[in-house]
């Protein structure tokens, strides 16, 4: 009752504009990806699944896939469908990065801090969970308290990845 799970953050309508002009023009879904997500601090070394790893989920669905990493990926994203957007995550304004997450269509993200900004954001977001998650994604279910917009796919004997491409090709329709 304490967390009703909706959308609590505003980002700024000028470059959400932006970004979705720009978006319009690709004439696809935009999903937001985040591969990596932590410090050394806080268990980095489970957060991570490297871009080769996406293929099924990039096949899965004709995407404009953009980088939603908070460190310059510009090397890891060659030879992907992935894009980074510099000015939309290389910044030292966060609200350029909310609104880049508001102008998708999804979010797909290692447990990092873009699923929190989205889910405050109310935008629908998918989270890869590690087997060692941190005590705010609970030991086991698929949702998050604080955010309706959030949904969980944790790491069992690997990743989630054939159950996310399945699902997601499901929910754009796309066979």
């Amino acid at each position: 009752e304490d967390f009703p799970g909706t959308p609590y953050l505003i980002p700024d309508p000028d470059r959400v504009a932006m970004w979705k002009g720009l978006f319009a023009s690709k004439g696809k879904p935009v999903i937001g990806i985040a591969w990596t997500g932590g410090t050394w601090e806080n268990a980095a070394s489970h957060r991570k699944l490297p871009l080769s790893d996406w293929q099924p989920i990039f096949d899965a669905v004709d995407a404009h896939w953009v980088s939603l990493q908070y460190k310059d990926a510009a090397e890891e994203v060659k030879g992907t469908p992935v894009t980074q957007y510099r000015y939309g995550t290389l910044t030292q304004d966060y609200d350029d990065t909310a609104a880049l997450v508001a102008s998708c269509d999804m979010v797909i993200a290692m447990q990092t801090s873009v699923v929190h900004l989205a889910g405050g954001l109310g935008i629908p977001t998918w989270s890869l969970i590690p087997k060692t998650s941190q005590w705010r994604y609970g030991e086991s279910g698929e949702t998050l308290p604080w955010y309706r917009s959030v949904r969980m796919f944790r790491q069992g004997q690997s990743w989630p990845v054939k159950r996310v491409a399945d699902e997601l090709r499901s929910r754009f329709n796309q066979s």
